[in-house]
């Protein structure tokens, strides 16, 4: 998808590229393989890639609640540190 993306004249696509910074100027810091560089877009699309099947409760939508595989993802994989206190509720294997 990404050849057909690149033929457009108004796209520009950077792959192995990660936005490590977004200022409050609407300034990107994108880092990629052999770059830095501040890019000012047009237009943000934020595509995670993945979506889990969520319980929708009153809160669900709050900063801070996941769903067990973005928690497993962020705490296994990314080595993020969820909080002081954690209260996890769950079933089956993830739970």
């Amino acid at each position: 998808m990404s050849d057909e993306i690149a033929k457009l004249p108004t796209v520009k696509v950077w792959l192995n590229s990660t936005v490590i910074g977004v200022f409050s100027d609407r300034k990107f810091g994108v880092a990629g393989e052999d770059h830095y560089r501040l890019v000012k877009p047009e237009v943000v699309l934020v595509s995670c890639g993945a979506r889990e099947k969520s319980l929708s409760f009153p809160g669900s939508d709050l900063p801070g609640v996941y769903g067990a595989g973005a928690f497993q993802t962020l705490v296994n994989r990314d080595q993020v540190k969820s909080a002081e206190r954690l209260f996890v509720v769950g079933g089956g294997t993830w739970g």
